[in-house]
């Protein structure tokens, strides 16, 4: 196993751009709209936010991949946290325009957030080593799963092939906004 390093996130300007982002280049979801994003917020935005902020700004949880570009899915998956997982799942829900406009703007603080359609579509081959493109990040976010403490969210960032981690977030009310607050099951690092 390869350690890596975090070395920042490049602030990156976003675009204008909107809708589904082709494989060859992803586009950033908006910042801006109509209306304030914090006022159409959905529960899973809200949660989904708390994730990614966590996992972004926290090395020692992300296993200290380098990225310099932050790719996220545009659907979640049941099992994102399974390391075993070779294929899409099938039970998939998708994070609509309006809530990746709501991640978006929640973490332009930390990066801009690129939604794709698929992991594979900025997966590169460097040295017969599946990477992301652009050293960048590829998330897969899994479900909110309600339980006693809040909810269960699984994620799997992917760098690279010697570059990938797999945990559960527990994510609840903390003070009158949703944070994450624990992790729960098993943690893989490749």
């Amino acid at each position: 196993m390869r350690r890596l390093m975090i070395l920042g996130i490049v602030p990156l300007m976003l675009t204008a751009a909107c809708g589904h982002a082709t494989a060859s280049e992803p586009k950033a979801a908006p910042a801006g709209g109509n209306g304030s994003p914090a006022a159409t917020a959905s529960r899973e935005s809200q949660i989904y936010s708390a994730v990614l902020r966590r996992f972004l700004t926290t090395p020692g949880e992300n296993a200290h991949l380098q990225f310099s570009k932050v790719y996220v899915v545009d659907h979640a998956e049941a099992d994102a946290a399974d390391p075993m997982k070779t294929t899409k799942s099938e039970q998939t829900t998708p994070i609509g325009p309006a809530d990746q406009l709501t991640i978006t703007a929640a973490l332009r603080d930390v990066a801009t957030i690129h939604f794709i359609p698929a992991r594979d579509d900025v997966i590169v081959d460097r040295d017969d080593c599946p990477s992301v493109r652009d050293d960048g990040i590829a998330i897969l976010l899994g479900r909110p799963t309600p339980a006693d403490t809040g909810y269960h969210v699984g994620i799997n960032g992917f760098a690279a092939c010697t570059g990938a981690i797999w945990r559960t977030y527990v994510v609840a009310d903390k003070a009158g906004s949703l944070a994450v607050t624990d992790t729960v099951g098993p943690i893989a690092i490749s």
